[in-house]
């Protein structure tokens, strides 16, 4: 068996392991790929038709009950035949189509006909770089946080796959590049710009001897015609040359905006991929220092010039925080293919020792295997543990972009304000006459530099630093019953202060163990081992508070808006009867401070 076969095979085989406990499913923009796959299987195509909609519609929703209120009309746009077409393009939907009817014939999910192209696909990119980057960088690079979606209709496997062809084709089959680049750019606009330096970095570097290789020359044509397809396609019937630049911000992206997808710790490289930027950077500075006369090849100046265009249309797009994915940003998985160059020439040359090498490889691949199994559901790893740490323990450290924050956070879409880690060290502000903190969090007052903007403050101890929240002015939505109102602000800190808040935040909010019965009133606590402070809010007319204490409490219920000491609580120590805490309905926010009786 060649290197190559060897390759793929394994690649197969550990794909198919891999998806074996994953249950078929559809995630992030899959319901549009899938729609367009099954309308390209009835051979209607590529725009859905008024008459497939409800039939589309009703298949999908059997495949994902999630999308079972998911509406083809809200998500599609109708041409000047009234056929609609997704904001994403069709090209991946029918390469899909083949495979897909398959699986509907034989009884499968569809889903698994897009399983099948997803490792086909990957398979192929093996084939090709494998013997070219070696066994450890191969599995440092593809046993990597792309396995994630393998078994899903995304464009993950696809986009990444083609572009290493393309870069590993361009010293070996030069012809093949650019059809593999202008394949990768019919689903992302921002490729068409490759397969445009791939053929220019390929001309110049040859003396211009591809100009007289008409293999060659009609290779070009075809990649040029696949990267012109959805611009052409699109304009025709839309008037634009792409849907999705919709889903753009207009002006230019801040530093922050463009590092993200490496830097971020939440969904950046840097907290999910971290071995591919240490070992790659390791690479790059070992090639410049005993191999650089070889960064001038043709492959390696393609991806330095694809890097910053890459990185300027990530930072484009008007949501960053996407789902379809545990954690890692969907667009970082790139950099896997912009790094088969450099990690070629590092083979060639030998610039990793091969114990170094096999340790990044395996390291990585492990923990890549098991953080980005195709099993593992979407956001499960938000925030990562690096991010988590540096918010929790070092705030002033680093900030992220808003709705990276709000999102990781709130597990919802959309920028909410105000949001906090649970020990209120770092908290997502805006200036708000209704309020500005968020309830649990100790009120302050808020720098003038902070009023119409997102601000961060970072706690240490019962002081805040402020900080603008990075990237381009965004809206927020403020939630009023998040945050503790204006008039409460002063009372609110001066109980807290008095109790010793910030000692119990830096433990953060826990899950109240007492707590046996509650209606009407949501609960948040913090604790240590002789203090235990309660933030109630009522939500309805009959609020009840039950709970069992182990230890007997005294403390003051407070009515937060003013400040005013409602009623003495005593809570017996009890391990089989219930207490009732009284929560007066006159008021509809109350702080309820509780000390362990003989613990003062």
């Amino acid at each position: 068996m060649s290197a190559r076969t060897a390759f793929a095979v394994a690649t197969v085989s550990i794909a198919f392991c891999l998806i074996a406990g994953s249950p078929a499913r559809l995630v992030g923009d899959g319901g549009e790929y899938m729609a367009q796959a099954l309308n390209f299987a009835a051979l209607d195509g590529p725009s859905i038709g008024r008459q497939a909609t409800p039939l589309l519609e009703a298949r999908i929703a059997a495949i994902e009950p999630a999308l079972e209120t998911w509406s083809i009309e809200d998500a599609a746009a109708a041409g000047p035949d009234l056929r609609r077409d997704f904001v994403h393009f069709w090209f991946y939907s029918l390469m899909a189509a083949p495979f897909v009817a398959a699986a509907d014939l034989v009884g499968l999910s569809p889903v698994h006909g897009f399983t099948v192209l997803n490792v086909l696909l990957l398979a192929a990119a093996v084939w090709f770089a494998g013997p070219r980057l070696g066994p450890a960088a191969t599995i440092l690079l593809f046993a990597s946080p792309l396995v994630w979606w393998i078994d899903k209709a995304h464009t993950e496997v696809f986009t990444v796959a083609l572009l290493a062809i393309a870069f590993v084709a361009m010293r070996d089959r030069p012809w093949l590049a650019p059809i593999a680049a202008g394949a990768a750019a019919t689903q992302n606009p921002p490729i068409a710009l490759v397969v445009a330096i791939i053929i220019g970095v390929g001309v110049l570097t040859s003396g211009r001897q591809m100009l007289r290789d008409r293999t060659y020359l009609v290779a070009a044509g075809i990649g040029l015609g696949l990267a012109a397809l959805q611009p052409a396609y699109t304009w025709l019937r839309h008037g634009t040359p792409s849907l999705l630049l919709r889903a753009t911000k207009p002006g230019l992206p801040t530093i922050s905006e463009l590092s993200a997808s490496i830097l971020d710790p939440s969904m950046g490289l840097v907290g999910n991929y971290p071995m591919l930027l240490v070992a790659s950077l390791a690479v790059a500075v070992l090639a410049v220092v005993r191999a650089r006369p070889a960064l001038l090849r043709p492959d390696l100046i393609a991806a330095a010039l694809a890097l910053p265009i890459f990185l300027y249309a990530f930072a484009q797009t008007s949501n960053p925080h996407h789902g379809a994915t545990p954690s890692l940003t969907r667009y970082a998985l790139w950099f896997i293919a912009l790094a088969v160059p450099l990690w070629r020439l590092g083979f060639e040359r030998r610039l990793l020792p091969a114990p170094v090498l096999w340790t990044a490889a395996v390291v990585s691949a492990a923990v890549s295997l098991i953080a980005f199994h195709p099993a593992v559901s979407q956001h499960a790893h938000e925030p990562t543990w690096l991010a988590s740490h540096l918010w929790q323990h070092h705030p002033r450290w680093q900030h992220p972009l808003p709705e990276v924050f709000a999102e990781t956070h709130l597990r919802t879409e959309g920028t909410f304000v105000p949001v906090a880690t649970t020990n209120c060290r770092k908290i997502l502000i805006q200036a708000d006459p209704r309020g500005s903190w968020p309830l649990a969090c100790l009120p302050a007052e808020v720098p003038v530099d902070c009023a119409g903007t997102l601000c961060y403050a970072n706690r240490e101890g019962d002081r805040y630093t402020f900080a603008h929240a990075p990237g381009r002015p965004a809206a927020a939505t403020f939630v009023q019953d998040a945050a503790w109102p204006t008039e409460a602000e002063p009372h609110v800190r001066r109980i807290l202060l008095e109790f010793g808040w910030a000692e119990l935040a830096d433990s953060g909010l826990v899950n109240l163990e007492e707590l046996r019965e509650r209606n009407d009133v949501r609960v948040a606590a913090f604790r240590d081992p002789s203090r235990l402070l309660l933030i109630l809010q009522i939500t309805g007319r009959a609020p009840l508070l039950r709970l069992r204490t182990t230890e007997a409490y005294d403390g003051v219920l407070y009515a937060a808006r003013t400040g005013e000491a409602v009623s003495a609580i005593q809570l017996e120590a009890q391990t089989d009867t219930l207490q009732d805490v009284p929560l007066p309905v006159e008021h509809d926010l109350y702080l309820l401070p509780l000390t362990r009786s003989g613990s003062r």
